[in-house]
């Protein structure tokens, strides 16, 4: 039995006699039995006696839990046998009227194995996930799960439910089930209750299945489930987002998902960053004017944020290094691959810090996270054909290339760039080709760098800034060496044409305190689109965001 065992069994007892009394002699019962009133005999409990009997049954449920059931049965039968539980206007039992049976370990042995002859064991089973299943430990397991589809052979049915955490197997035997008929008419989506017994199978999906003894259909789905086993356009699935993400696929990738951000997180506190969060809504550019989603904001003109970089760089002379992780907006009229006008960002800045400690920092978070999410995800990544040891290879340091080492990587492939011009989605997937794992492209000139990054000490038409690309994705990383003097940054701002009275409070930071400080951000969805090696980014998130599609 796993349950906790908590030792206050005479405080337990009280509360159950004061269910069962308040319930039949309400107009009696007239305050909270104590548990200092002397009213149970601490006789009446034992822990070896509890302890053989619920571990002999299986019980899954803790003492308190079966006390309160089981003595409200027994109480309750005793009650209609015929039985009397006397009490006075005080609300003390009168124990005399107790049977014999109710008192010492073997009387409560007895009472407690004549009452399990008498129910099913599953009426004491917790309801386990689906995912302990695969641990291995359970030998029993009731369920609740949506059947996902089935098939049949014979007398046999072969359910494939899943609960959220994980799906499963179920096998339905003619002659074990008593609506097994009934049961094979049921839709996809419909809702069930089984229990059975667990059985290790290397034929099954994921090695162990769930033979049913019992099952309960708690809805019925209508016939016209959308997503079905035939391939599916990407528009029409697009369009039924809402279901499709009930498929295995989106579930493994989003665990996935969910393990990057833990893992970020857990190596940002390792390091000593401060998780910190700032506003949506902005009133300037971070990242330039043309990409700028304007909302109306009572009565001015706000913006949804680009990027907290502006934030972050006044969060860190207060708290130190920061991280952010928040949607960011971004409104392109890309279509490509990888592209999304709503993705989620994962920013950090740090004081006292320069490109080269920058540089230091991205990788080892990288690389922590792709080798904790290789070992801890790797039945996910097989299932969508991504080999967890490629992600294994990543080490540090990263390999780096200048701007202008790329334009000749380029050049050489054919492909003509205008120096100063970005790097755009068909150059970067060519550059990525020239490497099997992420890398670094730092010195961008002026020209294609965000107006904060500080110039480069031995040629001022370059930037301290760098991009870190992965195979097969692009960029991940957006990062660079920031501008930590007053009278630079205003030139830097109206070099790019943008108004230094609308950044006053930004430019207020250089005016007391300034540091050399260097900041990131991490586009999450391409990440992830590089980790589980996905086609498109769309499938990097739940409900992605285009040009062209808003809904659902």
């Amino acid at each position: 039995m796993d349950a906790k065992i908590t030792d206050d069994f005479d405080f337990c007892l009280a509360l159950t006699f004061k269910k069962i009394l308040s319930r039949f002699h309400k107009k009696f019962f007239a305050r909270v039995i104590s548990r200092d009133s002397g009213m149970v005999p601490t006789g009446f409990f034992g822990q070896k006696a509890c302890r053989a009997v619920t571990s002999e049954m299986g019980v899954r449920l803790s003492l308190p839990q079966l006390f309160i059931h089981l003595l409200t049965k027994l109480t309750t039968d005793l009650w209609y046998s015929g039985v009397v539980l006397s009490c006075c206007p005080s609300g003390r039992v009168n124990m005399a009227s107790m049977p014999a049976c109710f008192a010492g370990r073997s009387g409560f042995e007895s009472s407690l194995r004549s009452h399990f002859k008498k129910q099913k064991q599953s009426d004491y089973m917790e309801f386990a996930d689906i995912k302990k299943i695969f641990d291995g430990e359970l030998k029993q397991a009731r369920i609740h799960c949506w059947l996902h589809n089935k098939r049949s052979s014979g007398g046999v049915q072969f359910l494939i439910v899943r609960d959220g955490t994980e799906f499963i197997q179920c096998t339905l035997k003619k002659s074990g089930v008593k609506n097994f008929d009934e049961i094979e008419r049921l839709p996809s989506e419909s809702v069930l209750e089984i229990e059975g017994e667990v059985r290790k199978d290397e034929r099954a999906p994921g090695g162990y299945e769930i033979v049913a003894k019992d099952v309960k259909i708690l809805s019925v789905a209508q016939k016209d489930f959308p997503i079905t086993k035939k391939a599916h356009g990407v528009d029409y699935l697009l369009d039924n987002r809402h279901l499709w993400i009930r498929s295995k696929k989106i579930k493994n990738i989003m665990t996935v998902r969910a393990k990057l951000l833990e893992t970020a997180r857990e190596w940002f506190k390792e390091n000593g960053f401060l998780e910190v969060q700032v506003p949506t809504i902005v009133s300037a550019a971070v990242e330039g004017g043309s990409t700028l989603f304007e909302v109306k904001y009572f009565d001015t003109k706000a913006y949804l944020t680009q990027s907290w970089q502006l934030y972050g760089e006044a969060v860190i002379s207060g708290l130190g290094k920061c991280y952010t992780i928040a949607p960011s907006f971004r409104a392109e009229f890309s279509r490509t691959r990888r592209h999304l006008t709503e993705y989620w960002h994962m920013e950090a800045e740090m004081p006292f810090c320069d490109m080269e400690c920058l540089m230091k920092i991205e990788e080892e978070l990288l690389t922590y996270i792709a080798h904790k999410v290789a070992k801890e995800c790797e039945k996910e990544l097989k299932e969508l054909k991504r080999d967890s040891k490629d992600l294994m290879k990543v080490k540090i340091p990263f390999p780096r290339i200048t701007y202008g080492e790329a334009l000749k990587i380029l050049d050489k492939k054919g492909v003509k760039i205008k120096y100063g011009d970005r790097l755009g989605a068909d150059e970067e997937d060519i550059l990525t080709k020239q490497f099997d794992v992420p890398f670094f492209v730092t010195h961008f000139p002026k020209e294609c760098a965000a107006f904060y990054h500080k110039r480069d000490p031995k040629n001022p038409n370059l930037t301290l800034s760098v991009d870190m690309y992965a195979p097969g994705c692009g960029e991940i990383f957006g990062s660079g060496q920031r501008i930590d003097d007053f009278d630079e940054m205003v030139k830097a701002m109206k070099e790019a044409e943008l108004k230094p009275e609308n950044y006053s409070w930004y430019l207020d930071l250089l005016k007391w305190g300034a540091v050399e400080h260097s900041g990131f951000g991490m586009g999450v969805e391409r990440v992830l689109t590089w980790i589980c090696s996905l086609k498109h980014i769309r499938d990097a998130i739940l409900f992605p965001r285009f040009i062209n599609r808003i809904k659902p």
